[in-house]
């Protein structure tokens, strides 16, 4: 494939193809599946806003696991209390934000889902 541009963060990689499509590919390093955390949400966030940026005519957002987001990283939501709920509670709001940045962008969106999408991998 002929990238373009090419920006790749921890564990979202992002590229605009040859005809002008934005990839956005979950890809957590050393792990079977993608799961939601702070990181996912930061890198997400980034790679939507660059994407958006290009001016691309579509965007897709694929997994290159056998799952496409196997939902929140259960072990950090599991160790969160009172103290860390502001920052659980920014970490939603910046995936939110993400989510309805594409929703509302005008492009054609597709989430090529290639197994489990469970919890917040659902909704993305």
């Amino acid at each position: 494939m002929n990238q373009l541009l090419v920006n790749t963060m921890t564990t979202v990689n992002f590229h605009i193809d040859e005809q002008n499509i934005a990839h956005i590919l979950f890809d957590r390093p050393d792990a079977s599946a993608n799961v939601i955390d702070s990181g996912f949400v930061s890198d997400l966030a980034s790679a939507v806003e660059q994407a958006l940026a290009a001016e691309p005519k579509g965007v897709l957002l694929r997994s290159a696991k056998p799952t496409f987001v196997a939902g929140g990283d259960l072990d950090t939501l599991y160790a969160a209390g009172p103290a860390e709920a502001q920052q659980v509670f920014d970490m939603v709001s910046l995936l939110k934000q993400s989510l309805r940045q594409l929703e509302t962008s005008g492009r054609p969106v597709v989430a090529c889902i290639n197994g489990a999408a469970l919890g917040g991998g659902l909704e993305i």
